[in-house]
């Protein structure tokens, strides 16, 4: 009888701990689940959106298209190593890389790099603060869907040239729509549409980086 009565009881606490383990599995799979905001983003991550964006990246492939009334059409393809610019179908090869780096204080440093066929080797550094955007119903955007960079200080040098500038109260500032965030990569999207003299002006760019981390953690 004592050994019924054990094995009904073992088989009864057997039962509510696998309850209390689905439960904590479910409630851990919806918690996760929030942190998927791009489209792309993956479907599970272990670490939060800050710290998947906190770190040092190189661009490994990006497009970028610009157009005006009365104007060529200009068309960047872009890899790790150089940019294609295409503007009427005249196309251009020069060397160029993009880097930037996130800080977990809030700032950002970018870096690019670009020489051209004659050898001049342009680079422009930007730095700044970076926070995410917020929840917007009208755009249909998700809280933490994007990031936006806002210039402090920029410099431009190309070959003996350098000109900078640097401001205590930033007025400039650009989205970046997250389309896919993990540890090892981003995706962002840029789009903007400006009504100027004739017409409207449109830009489209999406840009793919590479994380410099070491890690097998998404």
């Amino acid at each position: 009888m004592f050994a019924i009565h054990q094995d009904c009881a073992i088989l009864q606490y057997m039962k509510h701990n696998t309850l209390f383990t689905l439960f904590v599995l479910f409630g851990s799979l919806i918690w996760m689940s929030a942190c998927k905001k791009g489209d792309n983003d993956p479907a599970l991550s272990l670490r939060s959106r800050s710290a998947r964006v906190v770190g040092d990246w190189k661009l490994h492939s990006g497009s970028y298209s610009f157009s005006r009334p009365f104007s060529a059409d200009l068309k960047d393809t872009y890899t790790d190593s150089q940019v294609i610019r295409d503007s009427a179908g005249a196309k251009v090869y020069h060397a160029f890389t993009w880097d930037i780096s996130f800080e977990n204080d809030g700032t950002y440093t970018s870096v690019k790099k670009e020489t051209a066929p004659g050898g001049v080797m342009e680079t422009e550094t930007v730095k700044g603060t970076w926070h995410f955007t917020l929840k917007n119903k009208i755009d249909d955007a998700k809280n933490k869907e994007g990031l936006i960079l806002t210039t402090t200080d920029y410099a431009l040098s190309s070959g003996a040239a350098l000109s900078t500038y640097k401001t205590i109260y930033p007025i400039f500032g650009e989205i970046w729509k997250l389309d896919r965030l993990s540890h090892h990569e981003f995706t962002v999207m840029i789009e903007e549409t400006e009504l100027v003299p004739p017409g409207v002006q449109k830009t489209k760019a999406q840009f793919n980086f590479r994380s410099l981390k070491k890690s097998v953690v998404v």
